[in-house]
């Protein structure tokens, strides 16, 4: 049995302390999820909370929900014990997946040898990110090729590639950049790329963001790297790619895997 993480009691932390148990039981509504995903953000105290629970399901798997019922939970899909399985099927590297763009995965086409390929995955696919929509009074719900203005995003991954490092941001038609992971607040800092775990497994990346956008269309990204790449660095490879003839870029980087869906934005009700 997975022993409770010690935790800090005081009036700002303690109903996140409470959302972030009911996370991890797998008794959280879609509603509450989202509140805990958006707390996080602004949280240090909670979300170093939420990593002492990751940890003690590391030491104790026996005695945690699997990641991807966890995760289903949240979303409003485990209803039933095969949806759980069906956001796992989501995230295998199967053809199929790696064809689909706008779906809960976004599938990063690795640019290796075919020797390379990890022994019995499907050639041509490589890490993933798994995106996922958290709009304001509704449920969270898998990415999709459209999304509402006002939505947060989280995101999960699994890192086939064994990068060291991940970034994940969203460029709209007029190639203006938002930042989600790492997250980049003023023009004085020059975050660097989030450093990850280098296995296949799935892990997430609990802080839900949210952005005031200017455009109409955006393409998320995740761009999985080997060094600390920072923020400026990033920005440059994006002014300099490319378009894509769909009011998008073609963004490619040396050394990395880069994956990215086209979305839509339209407006909160």
């Amino acid at each position: 049995m997975t022993t409770q993480p010690a935790a800090r009691t005081d009036g700002h932390s303690e109903h996140g302390h409470r959302l972030v148990d009911a996370h991890f039981r797998g008794r959280i509504s879609p509603r509450e999820e989202r509140e805990m995903r958006v707390h996080l953000v602004a949280c240090a105290d909670c979300r170093g909370y939420y990593d002492r629970h990751l940890r003690l399901a590391a030491v104790d798997p026996a005695g945690a929900l699997p990641t991807a019922e966890r995760l289903a939970g949240g979303l409003g899909l485990r209803t039933r014990r095969a949806r759980a399985r069906r956001l796992e099927a989501w995230l295998s590297l199967a053809g199929g997946v790696c064809a689909t763009a706008a779906a809960v995965v976004i599938a990063v086409h690795a640019r290796r040898p075919p020797d390379f390929a990890p022994r019995g995955r499907a050639l041509g696919c490589g890490s993933q990110l798994l995106a996922y929509e958290i709009p304001r009074g509704a449920a969270p719900r898998p990415i999709a090729a459209e999304m509402r203005a006002d939505s947060a995003l989280a995101f999960a991954y699994a890192n086939v590639g064994h990068k060291a490092r991940l970034m994940v941001f969203a460029v709209d038609e007029n190639r203006q950049t938002y930042w989600y992971h790492p997250a980049w607040r003023s023009a004085a800092e020059n975050p660097v790329a989030l450093e990850i775990a280098r296995d296949e497994g799935l892990h997430e990346i609990p802080q839900a963001t949210t952005h005031r956008f200017s455009g109409r269309r955006l393409q998320v990204f995740g761009v999985f790297v080997d060094h600390a790449m920072s923020v400026r660095e990033m920005e440059t490879w994006i002014a300099e790619a490319p378009s894509d003839g769909r009011g998008g870029i073609r963004l490619a980087v040396d050394g990395a895997d880069v994956s990215h869906v086209h979305v839509t934005l339209r407006p909160a009700p």
